[in-house]
């Protein structure tokens, strides 16, 4: 599902669905977090990955997550909020939970945290990402409260802020690499550099991927 209400629709095969882009978010109820489980570069188990959530949540002065779901391929971390935000009002809580969870080495999928349009799995569906092996989405935490963001998630705001503070400050390399192009033409930039063309069946590729498999069909 869109975890933000979409100010616009499109027809896809006759029925009225969202058009679903961060640009036109109307408003979102929830920042989240997408950890990874199970693959190279991720926590091998859920068990770890658990534990390595609460080792960061406490780090940053989070409470505990109002919902947890086992998404078939890793975990999906809400923090809800008790009223609607507003896209602005949401993007710094989301920056800010960005920030923390790359500062803190969190193995998720960072730039999934501030993606106002994006789309997360539904507990009790199958994830069916691998053919022929469908996995079940599970509810695996549901708190009590939802929580207001200006006191509960007061920390995150200015977390967002001094991320983006860090990189407009960041000093110049010295011996910029740039420098080392000055003056050349733009033809010989990519002199030796041979493009092959490389057809692909997206037949074939969207039943192992669902980005190509929805694409196919909007």
């Amino acid at each position: 599902m869109c975890l933000s209400r979409q100010a616009k629709t499109r027809l896809v095969n006759d029925k009225v669905r969202a058009a679903k882009s961060q640009e036109h978010a109307l408003a979102l109820k929830s920042i989240w977090i997408d950890v990874d489980v199970g693959k190279p570069g991720a926590y091998p188990t859920i068990k770890e990955a658990l534990a390595e959530l609460n080792k960061f949540r406490r780090a940053v002065g989070l409470p505990p997550p109002s919902a947890v779901v086992a998404s078939g391929g890793g975990l999906h971390v809400y923090f809800i909020s008790d009223r609607e935000l507003t896209r602005d009002e949401w993007q710094p809580y989301a920056e800010g939970l960005k920030a923390a969870a790359l500062k803190h080495g969190l193995l998720c999928d960072a730039g999934c945290t501030a993606d106002a349009a994006r789309v997360l799995r539904v507990p009790g569906t199958d994830n069916l990402k691998i053919p022929g092996q469908p996995r079940p989405v599970k509810l695996l935490r549901l708190g009590q409260e939802d929580y207001d963001f200006a006191t509960d998630l007061a920390a995150l705001p200015s977390m967002s802020i001094s991320s983006n503070a860090l990189k407009a400050t960041a000093p110049a390399l010295p011996g910029a690499p740039l420098a080392a192009f000055a003056g050349l033409a733009p033809a010989r930039l990519g002199g030796g550099i041979e493009h092959k063309e490389i057809k692909v069946d997206l037949d074939l590729v969207a039943p192992g991927c669902g980005f190509i498999r929805e694409a196919l069909v909007f």
